[in-house]
């Protein structure tokens, strides 16, 4: 999957790294076949597999194994169950955000429902929602948020599309979100002259 060109830094400036990113290399030139085994038995998202490629040879460059290392498979082994692990408690931490930001909206005294946002998304005014996406988000956050309103997709998905991170995808939604809240709450005028 990699070439080893991609990783040849071109000058010898930085010989610590360039040492590390020739660890990572040699090690998934040698055992390529079973750390996509280890990941596929590992993950239960396959949308994630290549991503989880990708960071294990990441974390390796970072943290290089023992030099007289005896079982590299283990290592392995250990170091993907670690970025699974993380990614999974990373998924419950954003499940965990999203359903106290619901109890939040639920437990708020004012009408969420009246809100200029909330009536373009009820009436699926679709054309105004996408100027007024375009106007006010960056285009990134803009395409993930049309994509969870129009379309109901989850992050996976939206990445899988996107061709982003899962990750990425997660940062963009809270991000537009967040400035949807700051207008609503704010400045309710630019959102009625969409109306």
């Amino acid at each position: 999957m990699f070439g080893r060109e991609t990783y040849v830094m071109e000058n010898n400036s930085f010989p610590e790294i360039q040492e590390r990113i020739n660890i990572a290399y040699t090690l998934f030139s040698r055992y390529e076949a079973k750390i996509y085994s280890m990941i596929k038995y590992n993950s239960d998202n396959q949308f994630l597999i290549d991503d989880i490629y990708q960071e294990l040879f990441i974390s390796i460059v970072k943290y290089p194994p023992p030099k007289n290392i005896s079982s590299p498979i283990s290592y392995l082994w250990k170091c993907i169950t670690h970025i699974i692990y993380n990614i999974r408690r990373q998924q419950k931490s954003e499940e965990s955000r999203i359903n106290n930001y619901i109890k939040q909206i639920s437990n708020n005294t004012h009408d969420i429902t009246s809100t200029p946002l909330a009536i373009l998304l009820k009436n699926d005014n679709h054309h105004k929602l996408i100027e007024f996406i375009q106007k006010h988000l960056s285009p990134s956050e803009g395409r993930v948020l049309l994509e969870k309103i129009k379309h109901n997709s989850n992050n996976n998905e939206i990445a899988l599309k996107l061709g982003i991170k899962c990750e990425s995808v997660s940062r963009y939604y809270s991000n537009a979100l967040s400035t949807l809240r700051s207008i609503s709450i704010q400045n309710r005028k630019a959102l009625e002259e969409f109306i």
